[in-house]
């Protein structure tokens, strides 16, 4: 499936939208991990941990 007809389906409805918008601070803070792991200290690491963690619970419960 192409990508760009899929983000088109889901920016149709305000629930996908939250859903792209979701993925987006998702896969930014991954990204950021992925490419800055080695460079920053255990300390500055820990936070992004927790956030890649627990962003998806906390998004379910707000939602739920």
């Amino acid at each position: 499936m192409d990508f760009t007809k899929t983000t088109k389906d889901f920016a149709r409805n305000p629930l996908g939208i939250v859903a792209l918008f979701i993925s987006l601070i998702y896969g930014f803070a991954s990204l950021l991990l992925g490419t800055a792991a080695d460079k920053l200290e255990s300390l500055e690491r820990w936070p992004l941990l927790i956030f890649i963690v627990a962003f998806p619970f906390s998004v379910l419960w707000v939602f739920f």
